[in-house]
């Protein structure tokens, strides 16, 4: 019996020397040192807002990483990461949560997304478009179905993501026949199509599905050599859109494609077409890739138009323009410049006047201190917010434009436009929560932000 118990312990022994041996792998692992790191790059597109050179991520830029092991034909579970979000530094992507790789033995897989989302279902995901927020509509996608494994000795070994636009984009140019006497203000510029898309992470495919509606495009800042103004914007790629509407002075001028445009996943297509007095003709259509070479277009800060006079500066109380970090010393802020035509346009009070009835807003607004000279105060009309949303570049951009200037953002709630449907008993109001307009009985109360006309 003691011979036998001596050849157990003995066993045990060699046993405990046999697993002491193979966590050599598994120790890393609870330390840390399987830690899984991440760098990505754009290749050689464009972001959607660039200064003409501008290829790479951003500082504050973020991306959702997914990970999994057994095959690259799907997304196995459970997840080996799955949703973290990394953050761009400039330099290196940190991730909000560790990263660990499941093993040195096996495949990993990866699905990357920017602007970092949670994913639903990685072959059928759903999107719908919303052309006023622009730069988070653009969807980067990077998949790495080669196969990664983590180093066998730890050595740090970052999984490299190469992006590339889901989206298409759309340009248009426009140049005015002699019936003009001068380039005249474009309310707005769209496309009729579908807005509503799926996106399949492994194969990047994106489908577009549901009705067509009108898609808005946003003013450039810049316009190529013989064009007078110039719009853009995303596009769910799609066959067979053969209709964009530009509205001039209440006017629709639609211009009907005699051979269906198919709008591409990372390709730019760009319509030159000539304004008469009564209809859209085509000068030009061409599809490029999407990239930084050659040109700024697709540069959609806020549009500026007319000498000095820039979407984001302020007026003052002396009825003069500043930038909001150079006022004169006495001189107060009291709107911001949200729409821009030559020498005049629309300005907004860097501050609500509270929540009130329809017929209050109006005199209200009409009767806000301090006067400005050169200025009029009133409740700006449901066609005078909508072209103050597309200035800005969307109702949210409009809507949290006020801190930066001093002043403070709006609600995520209604507010009223003077419209009214002839009545006097129903008027607009526009919600800054989803951009939408609604038509509330005039009695009932709404949030105001009076309008400064100059």
């Amino acid at each position: 019996m003691l011979m036998k118990k001596n050849i157990l312990l003995y066993v045990a022994a060699v046993a405990g020397l046999v697993l002491a041996g193979c966590n050599k792998t598994g120790t890393p692992e609870a330390s840390g040192s399987m830690n899984m790191t991440v760098k990505a790059s754009i290749g050689n597109l464009a972001k959607v807002a660039y200064d003409g050179t501008e290829t790479t991520f951003t500082n504050g830029d973020k991306l959702s990483l997914y990970a999994w092991t057994g095959s690259d034909k799907e997304v196995s579970s459970p997840l080996v990461v799955d949703g973290v979000v990394n953050t761009f530094d400039g330099e290196v992507w940190t991730p909000q949560t560790q990263m660990l790789w499941k093993n040195v033995h096996d495949n990993h897989y990866f699905i990357a997304v920017s602007p970092a989302k949670n994913i639903v279902s990685f072959t059928a995901d759903e999107y719908v478009l919303n052309p006023a927020e622009y730069e988070a509509n653009d969807l980067l996608i990077a998949n790495e179905l080669n196969g990664k494994k983590a180093t066998p000795d730890f050595t740090p070994a970052p999984v490299d993501l190469v992006f590339s636009h889901a989206l298409a984009k759309l340009n248009v140019n426009l140049k005015f026949r002699s019936q003009w006497a001068a380039t005249p203000e474009v309310t707005s510029v769209a496309t009729t199509a579908m807005d509503c898309y799926k996106v399949n992470y492994l194969t990047k495919a994106v489908t577009a599905y549901g009705d067509a509606s009108q898609v808005a495009l946003q003013p450039l800042t810049t316009t190529p050599q013989a064009y007078a103004l110039s719009f853009s914007g995303l596009q769910v790629p799609q066959n067979g859109v053969t209709v964009i509407t530009v509205v001039i002075g209440g006017v629709d001028y639609v211009y009907t494609a005699a051979q269906p445009i198919d709008l591409l996943s990372g390709k730019v297509t760009t319509l030159g077409l000539i304004v008469g007095r009564e209809e859209l003709t085509l000068d030009e259509i061409s599809v490029d890739d999407w990239v930084a070479e050659g040109t700024d277009f697709g540069d959609l800060e806020m549009e500026e138009e007319g000498p000095g006079i820039t979407v984001g500066q302020v007026i003052g109380d002396d009825g003069n323009i500043y930038a909001a970090d150079k006022l004169p010393g006495g001189v107060t802020a009291v709107a911001m410049i949200c729409y821009v035509s030559g020498d005049h346009g629309l300005a907004l009070a860097l501050a609500d006047e509270g929540q009130m009835v329809w017929s209050t807003a109006k005199t209200t607004c009409e009767a806000k201190t301090p006067t400005v000279p050169g200025c009029t105060w009133k409740l700006a009309s449901k066609d005078e917010w909508n072209n103050m949303i597309t200035a800005t570049g969307g109702y949210a951009v409009l809507r949290d434009g006020f801190s930066g200037v001093g002043g403070t953002n709006m609600q995520k709630d209604q507010y009223w436009s003077s419209t009214d449907d002839g009545s006097g008993y129903i008027a607009w109001t526009c919600n800054f929560n989803n951009g939408n307009w609604f038509d509330p009985y005039a009695d009932s109360e709404r949030y105001v932000r009076a309008c400064l006309e100059f």
